[in-house]
């Protein structure tokens, strides 16, 4: 069987963003690039290959778009679940759950995640569901995922303890355990799978970092990966408790599906006031959150992890978290070998930026927090403010960070993360930190070229040249020709991955 070769030629290539790099057009031999460059040598050698040119009229091309830190499993379920992002009320919260009822009674329980109570009013509670759902299983996720509420029917089954409340209020562990018991089967999880690459491909996405996964999910990807279904490259970060089914029994990957590394908690949120911080909250005085680990704790784990030659990545939101996190890190030689990964660092202070430089620890970042959490100031205080998602301040130490959206907590398309990172799109937040913003540059930069390092990829992803993958996108505008109001609204026209069309937008 011959190899495929495609010559695409006048285009407007972005083969990097740092520094910026252009070419017109570029040949594809197989899954990679041959050549990156002027047209004329393009259309030379795809006639001497015998392969197919491809005019792309001038069209925008970019690197594909790698989202470091992604919950596959938890988007391909909300994207078939009830969705609770744009309720603003209590009332509309029970009527998006009765309208979705109706819709499914066959489902042995109801799920559905996105509510927010800083836009409800209030936090919902069981007697709100149970008004409208008594016979079945109710569990309903605050969009950040680290606390949800649950009717009667659900409370009755839960072991009662400190993250039980008995007025249907759930946190941080009791959501694991919930997790565990209300699970879809292997056919739907496939099925959910499918749409959810699909969808992903729409917006550009052709590498993730599969965070928090199970055993269970594993399995899956792996079944799919195995029949050749993959459509986009996955890089798994376990959950802990999966952890001994890597000491009991090697797991080979390819490029498709890898086993990276495990992922941790070290605190929980802002939205749920359960982020460890160094202060009390602004808005709860007697309340700094919780820590989930001691250093002795964190530095057994460390060594654990470093033993299986894994990468670890750790949630850390809080100020105070993410000292436990880098006094406990440091306490070991050779870190920037194990490229071990800070997840999220949304509240951090200049001098643990500086320590995190120093290590040259990994920090993956969700720019788009800055505009969900448009709370935040009230949460933290004037005082902290500058401490707040300080994309630029970690840029200039030169941080090796990667973005990503955290997905379900944030939209998955790449544009919208963009736009926030830029605009930082936070009227009350950008009044204290102005200088935190970022340029567009950069912000293409981090969500290629910097996921790419935090995935051990930097060969063969994230920009274009010769002997890289050939996992490209095609846009309808060029971002550096738009303005940035316009820039969340650029589509995604084709999607390659390794010079093969995955996608293609409709009508195009």
């Amino acid at each position: 069987m011959s190899i495929p070769v495609k010559g695409f030629v006048n285009a407007n290539i972005y083969a990097s963003f740092k520094p910026i790099k252009k070419a017109n057009s570029m040949v594809i031999v197989g899954n990679k690039i041959l050549y990156i460059g002027k047209q004329e040598v393009a259309e030379i050698l795809t006639k001497k290959l015998n392969g197919e040119i491809i005019d792309l009229k001038g069209k925008t091309v970019i690197p594909a778009f790698i989202d470091s830190h992604i919950h596959l499993d938890s988007l391909a379920i909300f994207l078939n679940s009830l969705d609770l992002k744009d309720v603003k009320s209590i009332d509309e919260l029970k009527n998006k759950l009765k309208e979705y009822y109706e819709k499914n009674k066959e489902l042995s329980f109801i799920y559905g995640r996105g509510w927010d109570q800083e836009k409800l009013g209030r936090w919902p509670n069981k007697n709100d569901l149970d008004e409208v759902v008594k016979e079945k299983p109710v569990f309903l996720e605050r969009i950040c995922g680290h606390a949800g509420v649950v009717n009667s029917n659900l409370l009755e089954i839960l072991e009662k303890n400190e993250f039980v409340k008995e007025n249907g209020i759930v946190l941080e562990n009791a959501l694991q355990k919930i997790r565990k018991m209300m699970k879809y089967n292997e056919d739907e999880m496939i099925k959910f799978f499918q749409n959810l690459f699909n969808y992903l491909l729409s917006f550009g996405i052709t590498t993730c970092g599969f965070v928090s996964c199970d055993i269970f999910s594993y399995n899956i990807l792996r079944k799919m990966n195995e029949k050749g279904i993959l459509p986009i490259r996955i890089k798994v970060y376990l959950n802990y408790d999966s952890l001994k089914h890597i000491k009991e029994k090697k797991i080979e990957g390819n490029e498709f599906l890898k086993i990276l590394g495990v992922k941790i908690f070290a605190d929980g949120s802002l939205g749920a006031r359960t982020a460890a911080l160094s202060k009390p909250y602004n808005d709860d005085k007697e309340n700094k959150g919780i820590l989930f680990y001691k250093r002795e704790e964190l530095v057994k784990i460390i060594k654990e992890v470093n033993e299986l030659n894994l990468q670890l990545a750790i949630h850390a939101i809080g100020d105070e978290a993410i000292d436990v996190v880098l006094n406990s890190l440091k306490q070991f030689k050779n870190i920037e070998r194990s490229r071990h990964r800070i997840e999220h660092a949304s509240v951090i202070r200049e001098e643990q930026i500086e320590m995190i430089s120093k290590l040259k620890i990994c920090v993956c970042v969700q720019p788009h927090f800055i505009k969900s959490d448009w709370w935040v100031l009230k949460r933290l205080g004037e005082e902290r403010a500058k401490w707040i998602y300080p994309l630029k301040s970690m840029i200039n130490k030169n941080l090796k960070l990667g973005f990503s959206t955290d997905a379900p907590v944030e939209p998955v398309n790449p544009f919208e993360t963009i736009y926030v990172a830029v605009k930082r799109d936070n009227v009350d937040l950008l009044k204290y930190t102005k200088e935190e913003r970022i340029s567009l540059e950069e912000a293409l930069h981090f969500y290629t070229y910097g996921s790419s390092y935090l995935l051990f990829e930097e060969e063969n992803l994230g920009s274009l040249s010769s002997g890289k993958i050939a996992d490209f996108i095609v846009l309808d505008k060029d971002p550096f020709k738009v303005s940035l109001e316009e820039l969340k609204n650029i589509k995604v026209l084709m999607t390659f991955v390794g010079g093969e069309l995955k996608y293609k937008a409709n009508n195009k």
